[in-house]
This record gives C-alpha cells, sequence and structure tokens, in this order.
C-alpha cells in the first residue's frame, strides 16, 4: 500500500468515528432520526464526497443492526445507562472503542468489508490473517457474533449471543409469538432491498430506460409495477426517469395497502393522513387517474412535498387538505372509500431504519394506539352515508397493541362496521379482513392492514 492510499484509509477511519460517534449521541441521547441525524452532519461537513458518504452512512447504520451486540463491546465508564429504557448510552466514546464497534459491525453484517477496515483491524492489534475469522460464518447467528466480538475486543468468547438482544428489553412482550419472534429478529438484521412503482408511463419504456443507466431491477411475480432494484451506487432520485415522474421509490409493502384498497376509476377517495403522499399517488395510479382523491395530514410540510410529488407524476386528480384527526361534518361525508395509514412505531421497518429500534419506547406504543384509534374513528366519519363504503387501516408496525387490538376496538365501538375478507395481495392466502404482512413473505417491510366495510 502507497503512503499517499494509506494517509487515505486512516482519513476515512477517522471521519467513521467522528460521524458514529455524533450520531450515537443524536440517537440515543437525543432520540432523533439517524437519517435526519446524518443530514445535519454532512451539512455540516461538506467536505466529504459520495464516496465517502456513502461508507460513512453503511458504517453508521451497521452500528446500529448490531447495537444490541455491540454495546457490551463498551468499557466500564463510557456508559451509563437511561433511566427511561436502560439503554446503554455511550459517553465521551475514545476513538480505539469506535474503531472496535465499527470493525465489528461490519464483520457481523457478513457483507464486503470496506478496505478501511484493513486500518481498524491493525489498530485493534488482528493479526495479518485476520479476515480468517470471516470464514466460517455458519448458521447459528449468536454463535457467528460471539466469535466475532472476542476476536475484535475479547469478549463473549464462550456460547452464544442472544437474537433477544438485538432489539429492546421491553419490546420481546409485543412481538408475534413463537417462532416467528426469532424468525422477525433474524429478517431485522438484514439490510432491505430498494422497491420502485411505475407511476404514470408505460412500465416496459421505463425499465428499458433504467438498463440504459446501468440499473438492473426484477420484476415482482404478482404485481405488475412493481421491481426490486439491484445493489446499485446510482443515486435513483437523480434519474431522468425520476425527474420526470415515471417511477416512485416505495416499499413493496408499502404498495401492498394500495392494492388491498383496490379503488375504482371514477371513486371519490380520502387518505387521512397522507403524509409526504406515496399511497396518494399510488391510488391515483390504481384509478388510471379518473376520480378524486384528497389526501391530509396534520403536517402542512409534508403536504407540500405531495404536492411536488404530483406534479412531477402528472397527476391531476390529487387535493391536500388540513386535517387533525376530528370527526367530519355530515356534509362533507362524500368518501366511496377512506385510508387511514396512521403514524405508530414503525417497528416493521427496523430492518430499513435500524436506529430506531433504540429510540422508541415502551411508553411510545401506549399512545400511538391512542392516537391511531381516535384517527381511525374521526376518518370513518368520512364515508358517505348510506353506502357500503370501505374503510382500510394500516401501520407500518408489528406490535398488536397498535393493530388488531385498534381495530377490535373500533368495531367494538361501531356496530355498524365489520371485517372484509380479502386476498393477502403477496401471498395470494384469503385473509379474515386483517393480515400482518411479514418481511419474509416478500423482502420488505412489514406492514399490518385491515380492511371494513359498512354493513349494508
Amino acid at each position: 500500500m502507497t503512503h499517499l492510499a494509506k494517509r487515505k484509509l486512516e482519513a476515512q477511519s477517522r471521519a467513521c468515528c467522528h460521524c458514529v460517534r455524533d450520531l450515537l449521541c443524536a440517537v440515543l441521547q437525543e432520540r432523533r432520526p439517524a437519517d435526519r441525524a446524518l443530514r445535519y452532519f454532512f451539512r455540516n461537513n461538506r467536505h466529504y464526497g459520495s464516496r465517502d458518504r456513502r461508507l460513512l452512512t453503511a458504517s453508521v447504520f451497521a452500528v446500529f443492526r448490531w447495537w444490541g451486540w455491540l454495546r457490551e463491546m463498551l468499557p466500564a465508564g463510557t456508559k451509563e445507562a437511561d433511566s427511561q429504557d436502560h439503554q446503554t448510552v455511550p459517553i465521551n466514546l475514545p476513538e480505539s472503542q469506535c474503531q472496535r464497534l465499527l470493525l465489528a459491525a461490519w464483520l457481523l453484517e457478513r457483507d464486503e468489508l470496506p478496505p478501511v477496515t484493513d486500518v481498524w483491524a491493525g489498530q485493534c492489534g488482528l493479526t495479518a490473517d485476520w479476515r480468517r475469522i470471516t470464514r466460517h460464518k455458519g448458521n447459528d447467528l449468536g454463535e457467528y457474533g460471539a466469535r466475532i466480538l472476542a476476536a475484535v475486543a475479547g469478549c463473549h468468547g464462550a456460547g452464544g449471543l442472544a437474537k433477544k438482544d438485538l432489539v429492546p428489553a421491553w419490546c420481546m412482550d409485543y412481538l408475534p409469538p413463537g417462532n416467528d419472534r426469532d424468525r422477525l429478529i433474524d429478517w431485522f438484521q438484514r439490510r432491505p432491498p430498494v422497491w420502485i412503482r411505475v407511476q404514470r408511463a408505460d412500465t416496459s419504456n421505463v425499465i428499458d430506460a433504467l438498463r440504459n443507466e446501468g440499473i438492473d431491477v426484477e420484476a415482482h411475480p404478482g404485481f405488475d409495477d412493481a421491481f426490486r432494484v439491484k445493489p446499485t451506487r446510482t443515486n435513483l432520485y437523480g434519474l431522468n426517469a425520476f425527474q420526470h415522474g415515471d417511477f416512485e421509490i416505495q416499499d413493496l409493502a408499502s404498495q401492498a395497502v394500495g392494492r388491498v384498497c383496490a379503488p375504482s376509476p371514477g371513486e371519490r377517495w380520502w387518505d387521512a393522513c397522507a403524509g409526504a403522499g406515496g399511497k396518494s399517488l399510488h391510488l391515483a395510479r390504481l384509478m388510471n387517474g379518473k376520480g378524486t382523491i384528497v389526501a391530509t395530514d396534520i403536517r402542512e410540510h409534508k403536504l407540500k412535498d405531495l404536492k411536488r410529488r404530483a406534479r412531477r407524476g402528472g397527476v391531476p386528480n390529487i387535493q391536500t387538505r388540513e386535517w387533525k384527526g376530528t370527526t367530519v361534518r355530515r356534509k362533507q361525508a362524500t368518501f366511496d372509500g377512506v385510508l387511514v395509514d396512521a403514524p405508530c412505531t414503525c417497528s416493521g421497518t427496523w430492518r430499513r431504519n435500524p436506529d430506531a429500534r433504540w429510540s422508541t419506547l415502551e411508553k411510545d406504543v401506549r399512545e400511538l394506539a391512542d392516537l391511531q384509534t381516535r384517527l381511525l374513528h374521526g376518518a370513518a366519519s368520512g364515508l358517505k352515508p348510506g353506502g357500503a363504503g370501505t374503510l382500510v387501516y394500516a401501520t407500518c408496525s408489528v406490535f398488536r397493541h397498535e393493530n388488531g387490538e385498534v381495530v377490535e376496538a373500533f368495531l367494538n365501538d361501531h356496530k355498524d362496521f365489520e371485517l372484509m375478507p380479502f386476498t393477502h395481495p403477496i401471498t395470494g392466502v384469503m385473509t379474515c379482513g386483517m393480515v400482518q404482512l411479514l418481511p419474509w413473505e416478500g423482502d420488505c417491510d412489514s406492514m399490518f392492514i385491515a380492511r371494513l366495510v359498512r354493513k349494508a
């Protein structure tokens, strides 16, 4: 290795340590989302190029993905217990400890190692053939993790590590029971793919345009407009096809919600908690641009994002309004269908946002369940009277308190509604009217969807 190359890797190492230190503080102490904290970090460190930003981003998310085990590497004096949720909060983390965390995180990712890991291995005192510890990954994740931590930090040398430690202790009572719980944690540790949805152009033309840009995609067998993007370093947001509104970046689980809504052209739909409008745009696509979609949210800046996306995608039939969750007056109850994609803990996206598992508190689940119940009650009043209107409730959570329990409470209070069975949009199995999409069913986020209908 040349002297210049060595200096560059050392600079990358310092940058990674700086970034991880800042992000651990932002997420664990200030409870800020990692993606926002990263944007702030890059704004204040504009000298980092695109390659460095990719490395820093991947490194930070790897640390949070494996933080449940990595925090055991912290020596006494660099951590304290947070009285709210008993999380480990690092204090004044030295650079040498950051390097150990980063090296162990990349080894646990079981992916191609970046060159900077050689610098960290040297600083950790590993021998020249240190990469041998990755040769026998095996099928037992806990045993592999223990071997990595033993090699990098000299801890957990015997036995395996517990999968349950990869999520907060409090959430074990909220996760699905039985084997699905362990399987879900396994999937939380896997990087998610990027899914796109063709928005307005001819599908074959969009795919051809992407492939001409060197973007390889794989069609989903059940969704004619959904494609998984194979790993690429190309910025999808910068492509002409995206700028022209030909496709949207939308996870497969999110796309499944629109499929359950199944709106018909010419209908009038209300996306009550629209946010930036990904599902509103999908409803417009499913309705062939005919009919009306009213998208509401309490956050005005999100609705501005939706307006921009609708203009870019050439979608003229979306109207935006503010809604604060109150009951709709009778003269405004004009909708054939209502979608309530409620605010939630987003626990179903923990493989995509691994930091969120460490900034979410148990009390958040109960508080959000109360909010979700109020929103569902308020939105249901928007269905036009006298008809068998469709009410769809969705969250990207895996906690039953935010999902089935909210729907059951609503049905107890609204005897004029009942569950409407539908086909699982990914597996094709008939449901009872509620379904928890799980990541292994489509290599996607986890999503809860319930479809209710007013009784005739």
